[in-house]
């Protein structure tokens, strides 16, 4: 690299080293098409398309498990059009959002899959946070209106549709077209809206399209290859993206969602959960792997660590007989779009990008890095958020546009 550097400037002193690229062109084509996963092509579709591939295979399977009650794919698929037909009444469609205040129960699905068939934007807030934050997300988002189940929460001037009590038996239960829509539905239409706090304390919501959702459900297939036995996890706070991740995993191998009731989070109760549900597959933070039992765990054999780096400790403790994998991602791509196996005894590693994401580690100047030499790194592809919402600079200063196609 430095006699490159060296050629360079011999050959045209005007030249800023920091513009010197460190690659031949072998090198950059390697890094830019044979590692990036920029010629990787995942399937594009919308987001309720899996829930109807789910159904179609097998709709007397159990859907969701939560405590006592038990909803199959049947169920839940009418339960959600009904519920998605109501909520075009009150004016949702594309790019219009939803606030959904509540936690993890039978619900919480429902309402999923129900704002996103209306074609809205799917909005979760923390029904116990302060008044003013679920204000300012709703404000932000311009929610049309809220769904809660049990509780009341705070909607402001919007309407508040509690699931729990709305008798949805006199809408139609056949599948909704665009016909039904408001608008019609594409692909880069919003699916959804996380907010995070970020370093300032301030609400900021990334806003994420259908594009990467088809196509991140499919390299969990092609990756993990569950069975329509499995049962998965949910347990992740509703307002973490997490939580659609166990929603999109569990339907595209048509499992069963085992629900977490509210305060199971990790611990004795986590564990008793996992063991007593017959819980075969989970995201978990590797701080909440490290509270759990795992000698009472062998059920559990496919573990996903999310949210944290995992420490080389717990893949010795957790890898041996299941698999393990590391999830890597930011808010601002759908869920995770990076990950690798883990295997005790060797490194951890953010792995090689899924289906649908191009991933390449850049220099100041955007230019590829070359293999061992420190850089950023940039993702691209339909996984790519489409920004924050309503902050148009910190988009532009974040989401800046592929030099590379």
């Amino acid at each position: 690299w430095f006699g490159r550097v060296i050629e360079a400037v011999v050959a045209d002193a005007s030249v800023a080293v920091g513009e010197v690229s460190l690659l031949d062109r072998g090198e950059r084509e390697l890094v830019l098409s044979g590692w990036s996963g920029a010629g990787v092509i995942a399937p594009v579709g919308l987001a309720p398309d899996l829930l109807a591939a789910a159904v179609a295979a097998d709709p007397d399977a159990v859907a969701v498990i939560d405590g006592g009650r038990e909803v199959s794919y049947r169920e839940l698929d009418q339960w959600s059009t009904r519920l998605a037909r109501v909520l075009i009444e009150a004016g949702v469609g594309p790019e219009r959002a939803v606030g959904v205040a509540m936690d993890r129960c039978v619900e919480l699905v429902v309402a999923w899959w129900a704002v996103l068939k209306a074609g809205g934007v799917y909005v979760p807030v923390d029904p116990t946070h302060p008044v003013e934050r679920v204000a300012a997300v709703l404000d932000a988002v311009g929610a049309v209106c809220v769904l809660s189940c049990g509780a009341d929460t705070v909607a402001g001037a919007r309407p508040v549709l509690r699931i729990d009590d709305l008798d949805v038996s006199g809408y139609r239960a056949d599948p909704i077209t665009d016909a039904d829509r408001l608008a019609p539905l594409g692909v880069d239409n919003g699916a959804y809206v996380i907010f995070t706090s970020g370093s300032t304390g301030v609400p900021k919501g990334v806003a994420v399209s259908h594009a990467g959702l088809l196509g991140w459900a499919a390299a969990q297939g092609e990756t993990f290859g569950l069975s329509s036995d499995a049962r998965v996890l949910m347990v992740a706070a509703p307002t973490f993206d997490a939580s659609v991740g166990e929603f999109l995993w569990a339907v595209e191998s048509g499992a069963a969602l085992v629900v977490a009731p509210a305060g199971v989070y990790a611990g004795e109760a986590l564990t008793a959960l996992l063991h007593d549900q017959r819980v075969s597959a989970a995201l978990l933070t590797p701080t909440v792997l490290s509270s759990l039992d795992r000698a009472r765990l062998d059920g559990l054999d496919t573990v996903i660590a999310v949210g944290e780096a995992c420490l080389d400790e717990v893949v010795a403790a957790w890898a041996p007989n299941r698999r393990m994998f590391n999830g890597y991602g930011p808010s601002e791509a759908t869920i995770w779009v990076t990950c690798a196996q883990l295997v005790a005894g060797q490194p951890v590693r953010i792995g090689a990008p899924i289906p649908g994401v191009c991933a390449l580690v850049l220099d100041a100047q955007l230019n590829p890095a070359p293999a061992g030499v420190v850089g950023e790194l940039y993702l691209a592809g339909p996984a790519v958020a489409h920004g924050y919402v309503g902050r148009a600079a910190l988009t532009a200063e974040r989401f800046v546009a592929n030099p590379f196609g």
